[in-house]
């Protein structure tokens, strides 16, 4: 018994049918809406910006449900494929007759800058929370305060410096 089965799905990464191929570079995310995703199959599992796996995809369109961004690149074979918009936002790759295909993305080394400041700034906010003992006095020394005028004198009868 099947209750329900979503066959209007797309994976995250996947070969699209002839179908939605030819629909994805004609229209944008209405296209997308309206498209029928059937016979889509998913390949390249587990791709993210740190991980590329690779594996045997066939000919065709290979969707990517990423924002576009030039620094994807798909290799075939060895042979780099650049990205191309598809459904308005996303972007797909032309694959040709297939092969061994491996998809990676080009970090930024202003990321690594970034990231470097930004644990350096939680590090300075860690030491200032816990306040380090090596930053104020020595163990075993005494706080005394000097000796010093009142600023502001109550009295008629005192003078400057004077208590009463």
């Amino acid at each position: 018994m099947v209750i329900f089965e979503n066959s209007q799905w797309i994976p995250l990464t996947g070969m699209l049918s002839a179908v939605a191929a030819q629909q994805s570079g004609e229209g944008g995310s209405d296209a997308l809406v309206a498209t029928e995703l059937t016979g889509s199959i998913a390949v390249l599992n587990g791709t993210t910006s740190w991980d590329s796996p690779s594996q045997e995809i066939p000919a065709g369109r290979l969707h990517v449900g990423f924002p576009f961004d030039s620094r994807w690149t798909l290799s075939i074979n060895g042979e780099s494929v650049k990205p191309q918009a598809s459904f308005g936002t996303v972007m797909n790759f032309e694959t040709g007759s297939g092969g061994i295909a491996e998809l990676q993305y080009a970090t930024p080394f202003t990321r690594y800058i970034w990231v470097l400041l930004q644990v350096l700034l939680w590090a300075f906010v860690a030491l200032g929370v816990l306040q380090p003992k090596w930053r104020g006095r020595r163990a075993g020394q005494k706080f005394v305060l000097p000796e010093s005028t009142p600023v502001v004198v109550l009295s008629v009868d005192a003078k400057p410096g004077e208590q009463s």
